[in-house]
């Protein structure tokens, strides 16, 4: 990944169109530099990250995150990338305010419990990727299963550096959603 003046790019070699994982990076990288550049921070947490399903916009990517401002003092915003698959480019990248009665991913009848549970969810699945030795643990992507039967699961991606190497991970766990108490955790390197 370059970062070269306001755009943010991938080496795909020739011929090559970015992956749904290479695009997510360089859009998670985009947002991060903007929510340097906006608010002074470097403390930044991906909870969900997805591919914008609504028709015609394939190449957009979305998602939810939180900016770390110190002890206990964490805001929430939901960004916004559009990325040319073709050459690996961020076209653009846009922090907003998150409005939670109105974005995806948060029932409105219980939204700490489902973001308990997601953040009990993502501190396992640091805390044993970081047992084996990584550093550099970022979290690509976490949501509820929403398969039937799954509601009490949480699946996700996650990428962190060894040495000199970077793998990435799939996870998931299983989590009592009225305390957040994680019951199991699975995570497997890819």
């Amino acid at each position: 990944v370059s970062r070269g003046g306001p755009s943010i790019t991938i080496d795909l070699g020739r011929g090559r169109r970015a992956t749904t994982e290479q695009a997510v990076q360089v859009c998670q990288d985009a947002v991060r530099q903007q929510a340097f550049d906006r608010f002074r921070v470097q403390n930044v947490a991906f909870r969900q990250t997805a591919l914008d399903n609504n028709p015609g916009r394939q190449d957009w990517i979305t998602g939810i995150m939180d900016i770390r401002r110190g002890y206990d003092r964490d805001e929430t915003y939901r960004f916004s990338c559009s990325v040319n698959f073709d050459n690996g480019q961020v076209r653009s990248a846009q922090i907003d305010p998150l409005e939670r009665d109105r974005t995806p991913g948060y029932e409105k009848a219980r939204p700490s419990a489902t973001r308990v549970a997601m953040e009990s969810c993502q501190r396992s699945v640091e805390d044993n990727i970081q047992s084996k030795g990584y550093q550099h643990i970022d979290i690509v992507s976490i949501k509820v299963d929403d398969r039937p039967g799954r509601a009490d699961s949480i699946m996700g991606n996650a990428r962190a550096d060894m040495r000199r190497r970077s793998d990435s991970f799939d996870f998931s766990c299983s989590v009592n959603l009225r305390d957040g108490d994680v019951r199991s955790i699975d995570v497997r390197r890819r």
